[in-house]
This record gives structure tokens, sequence and C-alpha cells, in this order.
């Protein structure tokens, strides 16, 4: 057997070798176990840097005394509004959205990046195989004595060489201070942020979707008055042409009816147009080519489909507000990478190892003698750095700092946000009922004022103006309308979701709306 391989064969002293190394080994792994334990940097507090909520909201209606239950949330608040094709739009641009689906790969990416975190905390091992075949030929010179005196014979000779080597490597970092711990809690921080983003997305392309279709509701029953404002004014035209070809209406009124209803007529293309840019909009949410098509009769009934509010909402509702639960998320990182930054001025042991075997013909690779084992132990620390890992250890609590009012900002904002629809509701409902008011007075004065210049007492400059103002408040009805509806999708997505309907309703909800 070659010298080489001679050199590896297991002594007893390698043995007894091997027993103290064993034994070191034992009890480096007790100090593993023990300093596993020790964690640089601050522990994160949940809540950190939050402003302290009030039980309820400022601006919801108290909860009676006689309802103690809670409240029951969904997430699917967009059912509340009892529209079947609005419920379908919504899911097809849940599943189909772009944004959702780019969304949903940022998380699998990031569930990678944990998984690579977590890598740390473990051993690596690697299998390396080597193999070597070499041919020389071999030159030499004998001298031979002839008769006519000394001469050299030249001789070669082919040399062959094989080495076969098969080794297991393994090395690991002993986490004395919790650098690995606190990388793997950071990304799992990460991880927890980009799925709360991929919900914020959702959220947020549901609640496009909804105020999408509301206004494209909003459209079509604007143009549905205004084409009954064209008939209204299409018949008194022709009232007006008769009465002017008998003699008993002035030029002046027929020209004020043609011109009434030239300017109604002009109105129907720009609403006509920003429907299907609506249409297109929406269809993009929804991951569809912009050609929709909405072949849903607008019920008379249309504002009563909406649910009212329940009372006595708690504040810490906005704890499942996915935005509110990603900022907590970076900070709750950005915590983690103090002690990541803090770990790294202190020393780090690494262990490594190998286990082997080789021999220079393949059918004795795997004899027991022709194996070799090494085990090494290596320490790093920092003495010099001019301040780096100070440095960064500052940059990462400046880091927190950053994150934690971002955090606190995040939460306030989100409080404004609720307050603000629950404050605009009740305005928003008083606004209607007065609008309501102004549509029954303006009809009235409308059919007033057509009524005296059929019987001669009055010009038609007051048919006029009646015809106009009814028109005018039926269009502010509806955009008032259109409003309530879009602070409630607000609502929803400020608490980041909505509730089902109650089943019990006290008496009277029939005729109070939100």
């Amino acid at each position: 057997m070659p010298a080489p391989v001679q050199f590896l064969k297991r002594s007893p002293e390698s043995v007894t070798l091997s027993m103290r190394l064993g034994r070191t080994l034992v009890f480096a792994l007790i100090f593993i176990c023990f300093c596993g334990c020790i964690k640089a940097g601050p522990d994160y507090q949940s809540g950190s840097g939050a402003a302290v909520a009030p039980g309820l909201y400022v601006n919801q209606e108290p909860l009676r005394p006689e309802k103690s239950e809670k409240t029951p949330y969904t997430d699917s608040w967009w059912t509340g509004l009892n529209n079947p094709e609005l419920n379908a739009l919504v899911e097809e641009a849940l599943a189909n959205n772009p944004d959702i689906r780019a969304a949903a790969a940022r998380v699998l990416e990031y569930r990678a990046v944990l998984a690579q975190a977590r890598a740390g905390l473990f051993p690596s091992v690697s299998l390396s195989g080597e193999g070597s075949w070499s041919e020389a030929t071999s030159t030499s010179s004998t001298p031979v004595l002839t008769s006519q005196g000394i001469s050299y014979v030249r001789r070669e000779r082919d040399v062959h060489s094989t080495s076969l080597d098969l080794t297991a490597a393994a090395s690991y970092e002993l986490d004395l201070w919790g650098r690995i711990a606190r990388s793997n809690e950071a990304a799992r921080a990460d991880l927890l942020a980009v799925e709360e983003n991929a919900r914020t997305v959702a959220q947020t392309i549901a609640a496009e979707t909804v105020s999408a279709y509301l206004e494209i509701e909003n459209l079509r029953r604007r143009i549905a008055i205004t084409q009954e404002s064209i008939e209204d004014f299409k018949r008194n035209l022709s009232f007006i042409q008769r009465r002017y070809e008998g003699g008993i209406a002035s030029v002046l009124d027929l020209r004020q009816a043609r011109r009434l209803l030239a300017q109604a007529e002009s109105l129907l293309p720009p609403l006509r147009r920003d429907m299907k840019a609506k249409a297109a909009a929406l269809a993009v949410l929804a991951g569809k080519y912009p050609n929709l098509e909405f072949t849903r009769k607008i019920p008379k009934d249309y504002y009563k489909a909406l649910p009212p509010v329940p009372p006595g909402l708690p504040s810490d509702l906005l704890l499942r507000r996915p935005d509110v639960r990603q900022a907590e998320a970076g900070l709750q990182a950005a915590s983690a990478r103090i002690g990541v930054a803090r770990a790294a001025r202190f020393p780090s042991i690494s262990l490594t190892g190998a286990l082997g075997t080789s021999s220079p013909d393949l059918e004795d690779l795997f004899s027991p003698e022709n194996r070799f084992w090494n085990l090494a132990a290596g320490l790093l620390a920092p003495i010099y750095d001019a301040g780096e890992l100070k440095a960064a250890e500052e940059a990462a609590r400046a880091r927190f700092a950053r994150e934690e009012a971002a955090y606190a900002k995040t939460v306030l904002s989100a409080f404004a946000e609720v307050e603000s629809a629950l404050a605009a509701q009740k305005e928003q409902r008083e606004y209607r009922e007065l609008l309501l008011k102004l549509v029954e007075e303006s009809a009235a004065t409308r059919e007033t004022a057509q009524s005296r210049y059929e019987q001669g007492l009055s010009t038609y400059l007051d048919v006029l103006d009646a015809q106009q103002a009814l028109y005018s408040a039926q269009q502010t009805l509806i955009n008032s309308e259109l409003a309530i509806y879009l602070n409630r999708v607000t609502l929803y997505r400020a608490l980041g979701g909505g509730w089902p309907a109650s089943e019990k309703k006290p008496k009277g909800s029939e005729s109070k709306q939100e």
C-alpha cells in the first residue's frame, strides 16, 4: 500500500484522540445549548409606539345596554350591498387581478427568503469526490561496456498513477449571541409584512372594484334621469310648437323650448363617455379585456339595500387592518435587526469537520484502513474596525425609531379614516333627506308652473326654471346617494372588513337608512 494511505491508518493513539475530541464535542454542545438562550438586542414589545385608543369610536353610536353581545365581522363586506352582479365582479377581481397575483408571488418569494434564513440554524453538509489518473514516460540511460568502450543504452518506461478521494464535509456556526436567531425573526417579520401587504392589495382591489361599480351605477341612473328629462323636454317642445302655430305662444317660448332640449341632449355624450371609461377601468381590475356590459336593471329602491352600521364598534377592530399589521411587522423586523447588528460586535465560533476515504484503487476506496477524518473550530473576534460595527448597530436602532414613527402614524391615520367615515354618514344622511324634499318640491313646482303656463297665467320662463331646478335636484340626489355608498366603502376599508347583517332588526329599522 502506498505511503500516503499508510499514514491515514487509524492507530490506538488516534482512537484515544477521537475519544478526547468526542468529549470536547459534548461539552461544546452543552455550551451551545446554554448560549443559544442568549439573544443580543431588545425583545419586541407588541404595539410599541402606537397611540392609546378609546374603547369605542367617538363618532359611533354607543352600544345599547340590552345589546351586549359582540358584533360579528366578515372580510367579504361587499356582500352586505346585496348585489349578486357586484359580488361576482369582486370575486373575479380577487381571482384574476394582476396586482393581487404579483403580491401573491412576492409572498412566495419571502417564504423562500425565510427558508434561507432558517437554514443558518442548522449545519451545512456537502459531499465531494475527486479522481485523478495520470500517465508519464520515464527515460533512463544505462552504461554498457562494449569492444569499442563504454556506451549508454536508453530505456523508456510508462509510469501510471491513480488517486480517488471521497469526502463529506460539515460546517456549523455557533449562534452564541442569537445573531442567526434574530435574523430568522427579522425574516419571519418580513414575511408577515409581505403577507399583510398582499391582504392590503386585495382589500384595495375589492374597494376599487366596488367603488367603480357604484360609480357606473350612478352614471347609469344619471343617464336614465337625463333621458327622462329629454322626453319631457320633447313633449313640452311639441306642446309649445302647437301653441305657436295656433298663435298662442311666442317665438321666444319656442326658442327657449328648443334650447332647453338641446342642452339636455348635450349632457348625454359626456355621461356615456364617463360610464365607458369606468367600465374599462372596472374590467382591468377584474383582469379582463375592457369590454364590460351591464344588463342589471337598477331597482327603484336601490338605496334601501344599504344595511345600517351596528352600534358600539370597538376601536381595537383596527388590529385586523392589514396595513396596520404590516406596519407592525416592519417594526418587529427592525427590532430583530438591532439584535443582528449587536451580535455582530461579539466573537463568533464556527465548527468544521470532514470524513472521507482515499485510495489509489476503486475496489479499496471504502476499506476501513483508507478512511480519514478531521474536526476544527475557528474563532473570529472583531478587535478594531474604526467603529463600523458600532455604527451599524446605531443605524439599526435609528431604523427602528423610523419604523416606530411610521407605525404610530399608520395607526393614527387609520383612526382618523374611521372617525371621518363615521362622522360623515350622519351628515350625508341628513343631506339626502333634505334633497328628497327638494326633489319633491321641485316636481310640484314644475307641475304648477306648467299648469299656470297652459292657463296663460305665467310665462314659459317659469316652466323653464322649474324644469331645470327639478333636473338639477334629481342629479344632486343621485350624487348624494353615491357619496353615501362610497363613504360606506371607505368605512369598510378603514375598519379592515365588514360585518354581516343582524338577523334581529330593531323597530323602525326598515325606514331608517344609514
